[in-house]
C-alpha cells in the first residue's frame, strides 16, 4: 500500500510517496528552543528537552456542537458535530516524566487549539449505557508561543499546525450515565518551527482526550477536558529501522496520563 506524506526539510514542506508497509514509525524525542521566539529573550524563555510529550492543563474548555440533525444529549446515526478543544501547555515529559521547563506559564505561554468534525456512524447499547462512535471527517490543531502568559488562545506565534481526517487510526466514542468522551486522535503535522523543535523530523501527533459533560448550553454540550500530545518522528524504512534494533541487541540490546474525568495523549 503507497500512502501520500509531508516531510518537513529546512522549514519546507516535502510531499513524497512512500511504500507504507516497508515504513516503521517511532516516538519523536528531541527539544524545543523557544528563545527563538523572542528577540530579547533573557531568562523569560527556556531550551527545554529533551521531551516527547505536551501535558495539557486539567479542567480546560471542550465544547461539542451540532452541525446536523436534532440536537440533544441522545445521538442519533449520521447526525455530525464539531468539537472544539482549547487548552493551555501544563509541562513537558518524558515517557511519563516531567521535565524542567522554569519559566513555563510564568515567562511564556503554550497554548493549543483544535477543532474535530465528527459524524456518528454507531450506538452500542451495553448493561443500560449507550456508547456513541463516530467518524473523524476533518480538523485541524494548533500549538501557539505567547510571550506573555493570559487567559487567551490563538495569539503570540503559532509554532506548530496538523489536519484531521479518517484516514487515520481515530476513535471517537461518547458514553452515558454520565456523559463522557473519549478522543483517541492522529493528526498529521503540515508545518512547525524547525528553529524551535530539534530535530526537525516531527510527522503527527498522537491524542488521547477524555472529557466530562459540565452542562448543556444551548445547542452546546460544554465538556470539562484534560490531555496531552504525543509526537511520532517521521518514519524510517522498515529495513533500517529492523537493523538498527539488532545493533542494538548485540551492544546491549503518553507517562500514560491517568484518564479519569479529563482528556489525556494529541
Amino acid at each position: 500500500m503507497r500512502q501520500s506524506m509531508q516531510l518537513v526539510v529546512g522549514g519546507l514542506v516535502t510531499l513524497v510517496s512512500v511504500n507504507e508497509s516497508l515504513m516503521a514509525t517511532t516516538v519523536w524525542v528531541g527539544s524545543a528552543d523557544y528563545t527563538q521566539l523572542n528577540s530579547d529573550a533573557t531568562s523569560d524563555e527556556d531550551v527545554v528537552g529533551p521531551f516527547n510529550t505536551y501535558d495539557f492543563r486539567a479542567n480546560s474548555d471542550a465544547v461539542l456542537t451540532a452541525t446536523s440533525g436534532n440536537f440533544d444529549t441522545n445521538f442519533d446515526i449520521n447526525e455530525t458535530f464539531r468539537l472544539v478543544y482549547e487548552t493551555k501547555v501544563e509541562s513537558h515529559l518524558l515517557d511519563g516524566s516531567s521535565v524542567t521547563a522554569s519559566q513555563l506559564n510564568s515567562g511564556y505561554e503554550l497554548s493549543f487549539y483544535s477543532e474535530v468534525d465528527l459524524k456518528v456512524t454507531s450506538i452500542q447499547q451495553t448493561s443500560g449505557v449507550a456508547t456513541t462512535l463516530f467518524d473523524v471527517t476533518g480538523g485541524w490543531g494548533e500549538l501557539w508561543f505567547d510571550d506573555t502568559p493570559d487567559p487567551n488562545f490563538k495569539n503570540g506565534v503559532k509554532i506548530l499546525e496538523g489536519n484531521l481526517n479518517g484516514n487515520f487510526a481515530n476513535t471517537v466514542k461518547f458514553s452515558t450515565n454520565p456523559l463522557v468522551g473519549l478522543v483517541d486522535i492522529m493528526m498529521q503535522v503540515t508545518n512547525y518551527n524547525t528553529a524551535v523543535f530539534d530535530p526537525d523530523t516531527i510527522d503527527e501527533s498522537n491524542g488521547l482526550f477524555s472529557i466530562l459533560l459540565d452542562n448543556v448550553s444551548g445547542s452546546d454540550l460544554n465538556f470539562s477536558a484534560d490531555g496531552s500530545m504525543q509526537f511520532t518522528a517521521v518514519p524510517l524504512p522498515l529495513s533500517i529501522w529492523l537493523f538498527g534494533s539488532a545493533l542494538f541487541s548485540l551492544v546491549g540490546f503518553g507517562r500514560v496520563r491517568r484518564i479519569g474525568t479529563g482528556f489525556a495523549k494529541l
